[in-house]
């Protein structure tokens, strides 16, 4: 792009040619592309965000009412919960002993994992918001 015709730091002679610009500018063309489509790509996730908050805000309503879906969680978690406590052996006793959250998660999702509401993810995240609500000074 530029030659050094003289060893005088002070005097360089650079030479641009037809190419050098054609070479910018299809770079320039490039990187707008590029930035174009990025546009585009957070256009499209502030668009999932919004959905996201809206089925959120659905789910979670401001009138202290649970959703059907939510309910139903619950229902399922309490359901599978007292199932998994009070299922007796043959000797009467109840078959498990859980000793961690963990083998109760466990359990849960290999009996009732078909259950809406009854996954590693979704257990891990109730059990902490029961644990912080019966904690609350």
């Amino acid at each position: 792009m530029c030659e050094r015709r003289d060893c005088n730091l002070s005097k360089t002679i650079c030479t641009v040619t037809i190419d050098v610009v054609q070479a910018l500018a299809l770079e320039r063309d490039s990187l707008r592309q590029q930035i174009q489509q990025r546009d585009r790509e957070i256009e499209t996730l502030r668009r999932e965000r919004e959905g996201a908050a809206e089925r959120h805000a659905q789910n979670h309503r401001a009138d202290g009412v649970l959703s059907e879906r939510s309910e139903t969680t619950y229902l399922n978690i309490i359901g599978a919960l007292l199932m998994l406590l009070l299922t007796r052996g043959t000797s009467g006793q109840t078959s498990l002993s859980f000793t961690t959250q963990d083998s109760i998660i466990s359990a849960l999702v290999d009996r009732y994992g078909k259950l809406p509401g009854i996954s590693e993810r979704t257990l891990l995240a109730k059990f902490a918001a029961a644990k912080r609500a019966v904690n609350r000074d």
